[in-house]
């Protein structure tokens, strides 16, 4: 009887155990040393769950990358630790920053698509170029950060600090800044349209070039701000507080600018087409070659103003107040002056001659 041969020697499944323990660890330093490296020069903590990132690794092996969209529903919690660093240029994705200390880094260049900021400390921190749309920054301080040319569509940024911060050239469309400080801030040429800045401070801020088409700016405070040749069209202003600042050469038609505070302000050359002005303050304004036409300055405080070279026509001015204002070559052609008060103090009459006071056109109401 032939000799029967030996059964094969059964496994150690303990090292086996060990050795798929072994695998997982490797993979999972892998991955860290990837991600480290995309982050160079930046000590990173990454709070991720190892058992999960084990199951989307054998998941990926077996071609099942369609897990895309559930990873991207977990944000990825990364701590920087490193006093400096260089971020620039590096895909962060949807990370979770909120709460930390980042002042100083440079983020120049960087994805940071819906990525969260919230409470994060950014004083002087580089965004220049990077791409921050859906970002989260509520309540973040970003004074005297640069932003230059950054991507910030629908990005929210309500009561956050901007101080003296770097917007120029950025795009801010559709974004929330409801209650963000941005006094002093250099926007020249950013696109606002449509963006939200209610009680928004931008006080002496620089906003030449601006897009603030349709934009939301109720009580909104930019007293002294350079905001010449600046988009309006449509633009939500009630209750603005623009005392003194620069409005030369802006487009402001059919937006709305009742109640607003525009004392002393240059609004020379200033395209003012069917603007609602209703009951705003407009004491000492700069009005010279202003085009108002159609434009409703009913109940209007003027007293002081220089309309010279303003064209009116078809413009509502009733119990418009304009003591002391400067009418020298106004057309006031088809205008509705009823109840206004002239420079003289008198109250006009229909058919009056107003061409004492040097106007050019005379109103036919």
């Amino acid at each position: 009887m032939p000799e029967m041969p030996e059964p094969p020697e059964l496994p150690n499944f303990d090292e086996l155990k060990d050795l798929g323990s072994q695998i997982r660890d490797s993979i999972i330093a892998k991955a860290r040393r990837e991600i480290s490296n995309a982050i160079r020069n930046i000590d990173i903590n990454i709070d991720m769950d190892t058992e999960e990132w084990g199951d989307w690794q054998e998941k990926r092996k077996h071609g099942h990358d369609h897990d895309r969209d559930h990873r991207h529903g977990r944000k990825r919690r990364i701590v920087i630790t490193s006093p400096e660093g260089d971020l620039s240029d590096a895909d962060l994705e949807g990370v979770d920053l909120s709460g930390q200390e980042l002042s100083g880094k440079n983020f120049g260049s960087s994805n940071l698509e819906d990525a969260k900021f919230n409470q994060t400390i950014l004083r002087g921190t580089n965004f220049s170029d990077a791409n921050m749309q859906d970002v989260q920054m509520v309540g973040a301080d970003l004074e005297g950060a640069n932003l230059a040319s950054a991507n910030l569509q629908d990005a929210n940024l309500n009561q956050a600090n901007l101080r003296g911060a770097n917007l120029q050239d950025a795009n801010l469309q559709d974004a929330q800044l409801v209650g963000a400080d941005m006094e002093g801030v250099n926007a020249s040429s950013a696109n606002f349209q449509e963006a939200i800045l209610k009680q928004a401070n931008l006080r002496g801020a620089t906003l030449l070039d601006c897009n603030f088409e349709e934009a939301v700016l109720a009580t909104a405070d930019l007293e002294g701000a350079d905001l010449s040749s600046a988009n309006f069209h449509d633009a939500h202003l009630q209750d603005v507080h623009l005392r003194g600042s620069n409005l030369s050469d802006c487009n402001f038609e059919d937006a709305d600018l009742s109640r607003a505070d525009l004392e002393g302000a240059n609004l020379s050359s200033t395209d003012l087409r069917d603007v609602k002005l209703m009951q705003a303050k407009m004491r000492e304004a700069n009005l010279s070659d202003a085009n108002c036409r159609d434009a409703d300055f009913s109940d209007v405080d003027l007293s002081g103003a220089n309309l010279s070279s303003a064209n009116f026509r078809d413009a509502r001015l009733v119990n418009a107040q304009m003591q002391d204002a400067i009418l020298q070559d106004t057309s006031f052609r088809d205008a509705n002056l009823n109840g206004a008060i002239l420079p003289d103090g008198t109250p006009y009459e229909r058919g009056m001659d107003l061409s004492r006071f040097g106007v050019r056109d005379m109103p036919r109401r």
